[in-house]
């Protein structure tokens, strides 16, 4: 893998990192109607959009691990 591939995608994970404790303490502070409440745009919910983010997270993890499996988590579970 190209070396600036690689330091692009340690940025996004230490951003990721970074930002995941704040993040998880606003949304506790949701109810389930809001956390899950269709919002009209992109991934519909905030629920939705924080499974797409774990799954990107997951995606790039396992193209630097060099493509070992690992299963996603689907927005319907």
């Amino acid at each position: 893998m190209l070396p600036i591939m690689l330091s692009c995608i340690e940025v996004l994970l230490e951003h990721n990192f970074a930002c995941r404790e704040p993040l998880l303490e606003a949304v506790k502070q949701l109810s389930k109607e809001e956390f899950t409440r269709d919002l009209g745009v992109g991934r519909n919910s905030i629920r939705d959009i924080l499974i797409h983010l774990v799954n990107t997270e997951i995606y790039w993890i396992d193209h630097v691990l060099g493509g070992i499996t690992t299963e996603l988590i689907f927005s319907k579970d």
